[in-house]
Parts: structure tokens; C-alpha cells; sequence
């Protein structure tokens, strides 16, 4: 960009072209990181949270690596099958975008390539090498892609009008471009939704796998799909802290792994969560300030390590020495996902 400006702009005023279009071309890019620094600082305390914590990406994948989650992200049929089963017609919109650069004699058409298939390319290649998860989801972009796409090629051209009785064929790749708009809609549609439900694209997508036994109850009986109850085990121990109508701050938990606890608790200041500001100071000495249970989630299954384990590695197990367990919950999977802790009383010597 700064070399076109250079060469296009007038020689008076070339530094200032230049200059102007560099700003013009920088300022949404400098803005969105900006504010996504400053909007991560002021919620978790981190520039980019969502990256460099732990509980960012890279922790979670490091997590996901070391149990062996992400085998089948290195074979390159799963990114082509998850691709094409968004959108089938990816392939085609982008071959189509090349030839309509050719026939215009403009680049316009590979603005929606560019944009679009930037973001395709790193979800592929962050998929492949294991760099991130795999999700279904992160090929969203490719439907955009061919509808831009086909608006584009469907977009008149500045030449003289063809004569009345030929005009509603248009031009030759308005045709191609109401074609792919249309498979897109007619055909398009229903394999990204058969896609949506097959076990290998949803196996993370519990809430799709519930959906399916809602559709099909024979074929997905619901006794099995244990996904249509994934919270119940949040909701209970919630149920049970606020049966025993506990002060405020009592419990000391941290929201990553779960927020169902603290979202459907009818007393949620009985806890101390991750965005408190004396959360940390809680967490190094519990009983000085006036925790009582600590409530901590299974680190075997958890995306990540939470605080809690973070702090003491042995917490989950016995307690790490300053807690007693009381109560463990197991989830719909049948798998233990939640202990509650009892903080013992400090010794005299600790007082």
C-alpha cells in the first residue's frame, strides 16, 4: 500500500498521500487492538487475557495436548471436511472470484477473498498444527465468502444496456453469480445442517447434541444424550450453598470452568469469584478472610487449571492441608465435577 501510494500520489504532495493512507488504513486495526487491550485489562486484570492467561488459548490447548485431545487435528481431511461442510461451495466462489477479475479487468472481486478467506486460512492452519481447537464454528466465515461473492458477480457493470428482449438474461457472470447464490441457498443450506449434526463436527458442541433428541428421540434417546443436562450439577450446588444461608464471601470459587454455580445461585454474594478484587488475597489466606468452603471443579476435565488448583496443586485431592472435603457432586456423565471444602480452623500457632 505504502509503495502504491508512492508511485500513484503527485510528487508535492507524496508523503502526505501516503501518510494519509497509512493512517486511514492502520486506525481500525490500531483502534480494535487497542480497545481489546484495554477492555481485557479492565475485566481480568491481563492486556490479552484471552491469549497469554491461564485460561487463554494456549492454555487450554497445552491442557488438551497433554490428555490427547487433539490427535485428529493433524489430519488434514478433518480442516477439508469441516470447510466444505459449512459451506460446499467455498471452492467454487473462489475460482469464480478469479475469473471475474479477469473478465473486469478489476480486483474488486477479490476484496470478499481477501477478507473472508484471510480468516478461513488462519482457523485451517491453527486447526492443523494444533495451534488452537478445531471447532466447527471457526469456518463460520466461509458462508459470508461465496455470498459476497455472488453479489459481487451479480453486480451490473458500467456498459451499455443489452437490448430489451435479452436483458433479463444479464451478463454471463451475473447468470454464474445468481447460480452460486442460489446452490448456496438450495444446497448449501441443508449440508451445513446435516454437517452441524454429525457427531465428528459436533463432538464439542454439546448443546447441538442435546438438540438431537429433540428431533430424533428414537435414534437419540435422552436418557443417553447427557448433554441436555449439563448444568445440573452446577445448579445443585448452588441449590445446597444457598440452603445454607451463608454470609458474604463464605465461598471462594473461580468462575472459569462453570459460572452456572454463581449465575443461578439466588444469593450470589455468598461468593468470592474470579472478577473480585480481593479474590486473590482470598485465595492466599482463606480464613483471614472469612471464607469458609472453598468449591473447586475437576482439574482431569477442566479446559484449563483454575485458580484454585493453580494455588495448591493438591487441593482436589485432600485439601491441600487448610481444607476438609464435605460434599462432592458428580455430573450427568456420571464423572465427579464439583468438591466442596470445609476451610479448617487455623491453629493457635496460625493465629
Amino acid at each position: 500500500m505504502v509503495l502504491v501510494s508512492l508511485l500513484r500520489s503527485p510528487p508535492g504532495s507524496r508523503l502526505q498521500q501516503t501518510a494519509l493512507n497509512l493512517v486511514l488504513a492502520l486506525f481500525p486495526f490500531v483502534t480494535a487492538v487497542i480497545g481489546w487491550a484495554v477492555t481485557g485489562w479492565v475485566v481480568t486484570g491481563e492486556v490479552f487475557g484471552s491469549v497469554q492467561s491461564q485460561y487463554g488459548n494456549a492454555a487450554q490447548v497445552a491442557t488438551a495436548l497433554a490428555r490427547g485431545g487433539l490427535d485428529l487435528n493433524s489430519d488434514a481431511m478433518v480442516v477439508v471436511e469441516r470447510l466444505f461442510g459449512m459451506q460446499p461451495f467455498v471452492g467454487l466462489a473462489v475460482i469464480l472470484a478469479a475469473c471475474l477479475v479477469v473478465v473486469r479487468r478489476s480486483l474488486a472481486a477479490l476484496a470478499p477473498v481477501a477478507v473472508f478467506g484471510a480468516m478461513l486460512t488462519f482457523s485451517a492452519w491453527g486447526h492443523y498444527s494444533a495451534s488452537t481447537f478445531g471447532w466447527f464454528r471457526f469456518y463460520l466465515v466461509a458462508i459470508p465468502l461465496v455470498i459476497v461473492v455472488a453479489l459481487v458477480c451479480w453486480a451490473p457493470r458500467p456498459t451499455p444496456p443489452p437490448p430489451p428482449a435479452r436483458r433479463w438474461l444479464g451478463t454471463p457472470e451475473s447468470r454464474w453469480g445468481a447460480a452460486l447464490l442460489a446452490a448456496s441457498l438450495l444446497i448449501g443450506t441443508p449440508v451445513t445442517a446435516v454437517s452441524m449434526f454429525t457427531d465428528g463436527n459436533s463432538v464439542n458442541q454439546p448443546l447441538q447434541l442435546g438438540l438431537q433428541s429433540l428431533l430424533s428421540p428414537d435414534r437419540y434417546p435422552l436418557e443417553e444424550r447427557w448433554f441436555r443436562q449439563m448444568s445440573a450439577a452446577d445448579r445443585f450446588v448452588a441449590d445446597y450453598l444457598d440452603q445454607q444461608h451463608l454470609p458474604d464471601g463464605s465461598v471462594l470459587y473461580d468462575t472459569f470452568t462453570s459460572p452456572v454455580v454463581w449465575l443461578t445461585s439466588e444469593r450470589p454474594r455468598q461468593f468470592v469469584v474470579t472478577s473480585d478484587q480481593d479474590f486473590k488475597a482470598a485465595l492466599n489466606r482463606p480464613r483471614l478472610h472469612g471464607v469458609r468452603y472453598v468449591l473447586i471443579s475437576n482439574p482431569a476435565i477442566s479446559a484449563a487449571q483454575d485458580a484454585v488448583t493453580r494455588r495448591y496443586p493438591s487441593f482436589w485431592y485432600d485439601g491441600a492441608g487448610i481444607a476438609t472435603l464435605l460434599l462432592s457432586v458428580d455430573g450427568p456423565d456420571g464423572i465427579q465435577r464439583w468438591r466442596l471444602f470445609r476451610v479448617n480452623e487455623p491453629d493457635e500457632r496460625d493465629r
